[in-house]
């Protein structure tokens, strides 16, 4: 299984499995009204190298997914688990669960269809709109 990552828009998949969530952010940036300019200055400000994955990508990303005009839903999929969560995991973060979650649903429903995951594998969804954390297993998502 490898390490996929996805920006999700009203059910538009972006993959960015063999990129970084950040570089296509920098790569498209009007398609989530940014400017070239703005995120530039943001690596400025923290004093980061344009493109690292550091504190600058961080705000970038946090920025985006706590604006409200914004659909965007930041996924990525953990092989090896983190301190936090030992063993593989689904990171899922949007800014509004509720309104959400149906686009969530539909993915992992899609990617059971093409055998891309395991319905026991776990989702963790931070919600950046409420600063709440909700858990599942994909199966009590998807049909």
């Amino acid at each position: 299984m490898m390490k996929y990552g996805i920006w999700l828009n009203k059910g538009d998949i972006h993959d960015v499995t063999y990129s970084s969530h950040i570089n296509y952010i920098i790569d498209n940036p009007e398609l989530f009204n940014y400017t070239r300019d703005e995120i530039q200055e943001t690596y400025k400000e923290v004093k980061e190298r344009f493109g690292k994955e550091g504190l600058a990508r961080k705000k970038i990303i946090k920025n985006l997914l706590k604006r409200e005009d914004n659909d965007w839903i930041r996924i990525r999929y953990y092989r090896k688990g983190n301190i936090l969560h030992k063993g593989e995991f689904w990171r899922v973060q949007l800014n509004n669960f509720s309104k959400q979650i149906g686009y969530i649903k539909n993915l992992f429903e899609r990617l059971k269809e093409e055998e891309k995951i395991y319905t026991d594998q776990i989702v963790i969804i931070d919600d950046f709109g409420t600063y709440e954390q909700h858990e599942f297993e994909i199966r009590e998502l998807i049909k």
